[in-house]
């Protein structure tokens, strides 16, 4: 089966900062970065070409290797850092807000690798999928069987679970 083309995402203005400031430190950037990261160059690279944004909780690494402010490579960053100081000068509400939407966007994030790697699961190893779902309804919480992501893969898993019983 062939592969799927994938469309390159446009750039940011945060990975044109990044990609601009590791290129000025030569072609062993990425593998430098990564090593002082313990991840992959492919991590790097992914913020680099606007795949992936650099997350905040690393902002402040990445832009010290870099030599640059990690407001300029990282959205959320620059929204926790500007959530601060309205926190700072006493608009609450406004922080508040700021800090929601960066959540969502890291929410959103989890919930898009959680589907990823159920549907890995359906398609590599459905022999397991009713033992994982098994797992999930144990271990999760109560409130989160009832609606939203749980429940989706749930259902995902047991349907390969039964597929693969009628095999």
């Amino acid at each position: 089966m062939a592969k799927k083309p994938t469309s390159r995402p446009a750039p940011t203005r945060e990975s044109e900062a990044l990609d601009a400031a590791l290129a000025k430190r030569g072609r062993s950037a990425n593998r430098q970065l990564a090593a002082l990261l313990d991840m992959e160059p492919s991590v790097v690279s992914q913020w680099r070409t606007a795949r992936r944004p650099v997350p905040a909780r690393l902002a402040e690494i990445v832009a010290d290797f870099a030599g640059v402010r990690p407001d300029q490579i990282s959205r959320a960053y620059a929204e926790m850092a500007a959530a601060q100081l309205r926190l700072a000068v006493g608009e609450p509400r406004a922080a508040y807000a700021a800090a929601d939407e960066v959540a969502a966007d890291q929410i959103r994030e989890i919930h898009s690798v959680l589907a990823a790697l159920v549907a890995a699961m359906v398609k590599h190893r459905p022999a397991e999928a009713a033992d994982v779902a098994s797992v999930l309804r144990r271990m999760a919480p109560a409130h989160l069987l009832e609606k939203g992501l749980i429940p989706e893969l749930l259902a995902t898993l047991d349907a390969a679970g039964r597929r693969k019983a009628k095999a």
